[in-house]
Parts: C-alpha cells; structure tokens; sequence
C-alpha cells in the first residue's frame, strides 16, 4: 500500500497544483513572486507588480510552511496569478478546488480563488459576511451558491469544493458545509479569458487576507470516494486529522492505494535502472509502480530510480550501485530484506526506509524521514538528516548500525548503534545498546534498560532520565564530555570512572539508583 495523493486522480484532472512546501530557496519573512505548479502542467503563478508579492512563512503549521497573502495591502498586492489555458476550461461541465487555509479576519469581502472578468461569469470562491462561499456564476449573484458558515478565524481548515453534472458539493475538515443541502445546482460557464487567480480577483478592493498552506484546481468528476481521499489527503499532511467528524473514512490514517508491482528481469541496460527492458512490464518505473527486486544476479552500476515504493527481496543477489557510486532512489518507502545482495542507495526523498536483512552490505547516504532497522548485519548509514531511527532484531543480536545524525532514536532488544553524529532524543530499551563517540553530542538520553557508552561531546538537555540499564563515559581519555542534569532510579547506573574529562553541569540525582564516580571527584551532597 502506498498514500494517496492527488498525482492518483485520473490522467488530465489536476491543472494547478500548489503546495507551499514546495516553494524552495526561500528564508522566513521573504517575497514570493512565483509558486511552481507540482501538477506537471507548468501552470506557474506568478506576481508581476513589484513589491506586491505574498510572503514565505516558514514552519506555521505541522511543521510546515504557509504563503502569507495581506489583505491590507494596495489593492492587487499579494496576488498570484496564471493563464491556465486549456488546462482549466471546464465550461459548464464538472470541476473542483482544494484548499488548506486560515483567515486571520473576515471582515469585508475577500476573493480567494478567481478566474471571471469582472461583472462575468466564472469561478468565484470568496469571504463574505464572514462566510466561506463557493459560487461559479456571475459576480454579484447570491442564488445557487454553498456556503461554510462562520469558520473559526485564525485557524486552518480543509476546505473541498465541487461541481458534479451541475450539482455543488462542499467539504469542510472532511463534513458538508453548513449551508449544503445537496440540492444546489449552478451551471455557469467557465470558459473565458480571464487568469486563474489566488489572493484577490480583477476589481479593486477585494484581496484575501489569508494565510495558505496548498490549494489544487482541476477539471472533470471528483467522486465522493475522491472527496473523502482529498480531504483525508489534506488533513493528514498539514496535521488537522483531528478536525475530520469521527466518521470520516480516514479519520485514523490517511488515504493509500494499491500499487501495481512490477519486477525486474535484468533484461536490459544494466548501466540504466530505469531502463523499461529490464523490467517485466517492459516500461519505466513510476511514481505509480510498486517496484520489487526478487530474481538475478545483476550488477546494476547506474541510473536513477524513481517509484511509489521500492522492495529487495530473497532471490535477489546481485549489487546495486556500490558505496563510492550508490544508485539515486526516490520513492515513499524502500524495504530491503535480501539476505545475499549488496544495496547502496542515495535517498533521494525516500519517506520510509525499512532494513530487515543483507548479506553483503547495505549503504545509504542522503536523506530520510524514519528508518527501521531489523537486520543481523552491520549497515552504513551515511545520512545527513533523519527524523526517527528505530533499532531492533527479535533475535537479541542485530547488526551494528552506523548514524551520522537523527532527531529521535529508538534503539529496542537487539538494536546497536554507533553513533558517529548528532543525535537528537535517544530512548534505550532492554537489550539496546548505543555507543556515541567522534567528539558528537546527544541532545537527551533515556535509558528503559540496556546500555550506552559516551564518548561523545555532549549530553545536552536537562534532564535525562535512567530508569535501568547503564549509561557510562568509562576510559574515556579522548574526549571532554559535559552531562546535564540526570536523575537515575533503581536498577539505573551511572559510570564515569576513569573518564577524568568528563564534567556535570547539572545536578545528578539519585532515587535509589547507582553511581559510580571514580577517583578525582568532588561532590556535595543534599
């Protein structure tokens, strides 16, 4: 199974599609005068009067970034617009709009998303009275419209519209719009000259004051279970699930889909992993393709590899790339459980990495959002980013797992790591075992059992915490080791003998736990 998302409508549906976490190179606070289409149409927006741009807001919500549009700016200021063309053209026939969004106020009116010369026909979606109302039809209009009543103010919502064979539907955090009996038809006439807009319309006066995350424009049907999809899509990424009605068919994950799976024959260029002929659906990988690596001895040396996932499996005993020349993979999730195949992988926005086994070597540099490793062999892993590392081998005796950096670590029975960077939380369970070393810090460390040997730099965060198991910094003779505050309870151990460069800035506290100071150590006692 992979996540939905809108690339999964049908061919030709999506015409503009902008996700402000797409928006690269860009600070905090900085003007945006361009926002790239991730539709594939190349329907950018753009501003064309200067100093009139939307701003770059960076981590507003679920640690993502938002474009900020000011309504109190001069008329047509924090505008973006387009020529969409054919692209959006539906006529009288069907479309939809998507949106993440907060309306710091509601006063006034405020045109969100346009495309109809003034007094015309078209596409309207628009504040008004404080109401959120979906209306394509003439300007002015109030008839065969929906409506969202009051939404809350300064907070973000999932807001989905539709027009289905002249019927409109509304969606917000996944529920009809308060004003959505159902029975609402308008069939007014999209087809015209005018651009596609975001943040204001054509006449003066009417910009948006809003903060917005992604929006998405497209023709032809949504269907309900594409309603639902969307609206789950939307909530889950921006982190607003918790506002879809109890319900709601992705109220606890979010929308996937099945992959078709395609296998790979080694028939082709080896030189090229992309190459169709060595597949054996005798086409190029996708994002839309499972892509699963179960037969051949092949020595794969290039290319690149693009699929929603990508699996290694028993059967398959050849090489992918090597170390010095690891083979660029983007994909949502790479599982690797070849027990006699060397994998060398750059991550290339790989979401999910799962290591079950590998007999002669796994290497992956780049960067990756969780990583769990399950494997009896030593595995390299040369990333410079990773959000959650988790460790562990049922066995008791997994590999010994090599890290640059990582946010959170999780390291379970069987889990070994060698830290050589940064590492943010560590919680280390029975049978665990973490040695940090190179002089790197550790932000926090919580010891459920297990072991961990310092000799870092570092253990940053007051207060760490063991509840049983060992911390030590023992012969460390390399490295000055500053500890914070740590508090250590019955069946914990502290051990800092023989380490004379290592230093407390914190109380340590004791609630029944052991410590152990060795000689050169003065401590006073409360």
């Amino acid at each position: 199974m992979a996540l939905w998302t809108p690339s999964n409508l049908s061919s030709g549906t999506l015409a503009g599609w902008y996700k402000a976490d797409a928006i690269t190179g860009k600070n905090d606070g900085d003007d945006v005068d361009s926002w790239v289409d991730s539709s594939g149409n190349s329907n950018t927006l753009t501003q064309t009067a200067s100093g009139a741009d939307p701003s770059y807001q960076t981590d507003e919500i679920n640690s993502l970034p938002i474009l900020r549009f000011d309504k109190d700016a001069s008329p047509g200021d924090n505008l973006l617009s387009a020529d969409l063309g054919g692209d959006f053209e539906p006529g009288t026939g069907d479309f939809f709009i998507a949106m993440v969004a907060k309306f710091p106020t509601s006063s006034g009116t405020q045109f969100i998303m346009n495309k109809a010369p003034s007094g015309t026909q078209g596409l309207n979606t628009f504040l008004s009275g404080g109401n959120f109302i979906f209306r394509p039809q003439t300007v002015g209009t109030t008839t065969n419209q929906i409506q969202q009543n009051s939404p809350s103010v300064d907070a973000f919502h999932v807001y989905v519209c539709r027009r289905s064979s002249s019927t409109l539907t509304g969606r917000f955090d996944g529920s009809a719009f308060s004003d959505d009996d159902g029975s609402k038809v308008n069939d007014g006439d999209l087809n015209n000259d005018a651009d596609f807009r975001l943040g204001s319309t054509s006449t003066a006066g009417l910009d948006a004051d809003m903060d917005l995350g992604e929006a998405l424009i497209g023709t032809g049907t949504l269907t309900d279970a594409d309603l639902n999809r969307m609206s789950g899509y939307l909530a889950w990424k921006w982190g607003l699930q918790d506002s879809l009605p109890s319900d709601h068919p992705y109220k606890n994950f979010p929308p996937t889909f099945t992959l078709p799976t395609v296998y790979w024959t080694g028939a082709g260029n080896l030189a090229d992993v992309s190459d169709a002929s060595n597949w054996s659906d005798s086409a190029a990988p996708t994002a839309s393709k499972k892509c699963v690596f179960n037969s051949t001895s092949s020595a794969i040396t290039g290319g690149t590899l693009t699929a929603g996932e990508v699996r290694f499996t028993d059967g398959f005993t050849g090489n992918l790339g090597t170390s010095a020349a690891p083979i660029q993979i983007t994909t949502d999730l790479l599982s690797i459980g070849a027990d006699d195949a060397s994998i060398n992988v750059n991550s290339s926005s790989i979401a999910d990495i799962y290591i079950a086994g590998n007999g002669r070597g796994v290497f992956v540099e780049g960067t990756a959002t969780t990583i769990t490793v399950e494997s009896l062999d030593d595995i390299t892993l040369n990333l410079t980013s990773i959000t959650t590392l988790e460790v562990r081998h049922e066995s008791g005796a997994g590999g010994m797992i090599s890290t640059q950096a990582a946010s959170n670590v999780n390291i379970g029975y069987g889990g070994n790591v060698i830290g050589q960077g940064d590492l943010g939380g560590v919680d280390i369970f029975q049978g665990g075992y973490l040695f940090q070393h190179g002089g790197s810090d550790v932000n926090s460390i919580e010891l459920y059992g297990g072991k961990c040997l310092f000799h870092g730099s570092d253990i940053v965060r007051p207060e760490s915490v063991i509840y049983s198991g060992l911390l030590t910094t023992r012969s460390n003779q390399r490295h000055n080791v500053d500890i914070n505050a740590i508090a250590i309870y019955p069946n914990g151990t502290l051990d800092v003998s023989d380490s004379p460069l290592t230093e407390f800035s914190g109380a340590i506290t004791s609630y029944g736990g052991t410590v152990i100071l060795g000689d050169g150590y003065t401590v006073a006692m409360s």
